[in-house]
């Protein structure tokens, strides 16, 4: 501001909003004078800049999130032992934490995959301030090696160490303005599993039954209802297929 009365600024000035939270907007309202243009990442994000920020629409575009692919639809990694008794292999990556991440659904969606009878192997990829909760929530599955919490691994080995070596994305966000890592799994061949978080609906990129296959948040027996969905091989690759095309059309 103080550079823009000297006159000595006559670029633009422009925001990029990242997260679905009350004080970006807030921030939003309180700078909109100053601001030339806002970037989002997310349609709901876009909506809301303008019903909640005072941004008008031409101010306002939309950037999502883009991810490497390879030259081809990749078959989710091939299941191992006899057919209806290997687990199901599922990743959950992300930052450990409760607010918008939901670490502590991970447990009794476990729970409820236990109770109709689907064997699984967990890894969880990332830190942050639940870890303890994590850990502790799990220390009997993680003794037994059922889960794998293999802490915060960098972006360029993540396809390599869990994209390519699990079936599933898990994901139990209560919002999102992607998440890139859906987009990364996607690209590397899995199927997602995914909460109805808060951005998806605007988003339109998953679609229950097309793209991905989706829950309530926090609903821990139909997560583990629809992970159960993809112990079928030709459900887990038609789904796959669906979730890699979409990134190729759109990220």
């Amino acid at each position: 501001r103080r550079q823009r009365r000297r006159g000595d600024f006559r670029g633009h000035f422009v925001m990029t909003l990242h997260a679905i939270e009350a004080d970006y907007f807030a921030d939003l309202r309180d700078q909109n004078d100053l601001l030339d243009a806002l970037v989002v990442t997310n349609r709901l994000s876009g909506e809301l800049a303008r019903a909640l920020g005072g941004m008008e629409a031409e101010r306002v575009f939309y950037a999502p999130y883009g991810v490497e692919l390879g030259s081809g639809w990749v078959e989710p990694a091939p299941a191992t032992g006899e057919a209806g008794t290997e687990p199901l292999r599922i990743a959950w990556v992300g930052r450990l934490d409760k607010a918008q991440k939901r670490v502590q659904d991970l447990a009794p969606i476990l729970e409820a995959l236990d109770a109709q009878g689907i064997p699984f192997q967990l890894t969880i990829a990332g830190d942050g301030p639940e870890r303890p909760l994590v850990e502790a929530s799990l220390s009997g599955r993680i003794a037994a090696g059922q889960v794998i919490v293999a802490g915060a691994i960098p972006r360029s080995e993540l396809a390599r160490r869990v994209y390519r070596a699990h079936q599933v994305l898990l994901i139990t966000s209560a919002w999102e303005t992607g998440p890139i890592v859906a987009w990364e799994a996607m690209a590397a061949g899995m199927a997602v599993v995914s909460s109805r978080y808060v951005g998806s609906r605007l988003e339109g990129a998953l679609v229950h039954g097309s793209t991905a296959l989706l829950f309530p948040v926090g609903d821990a027996r139909e997560a583990a209802s629809q992970l159960a969905c993809l112990r079928n091989p030709a459900r887990l690759r038609e789904l796959s297929e669906a979730g890699f095309n979409l990134v190729k059309r759109r990220y």
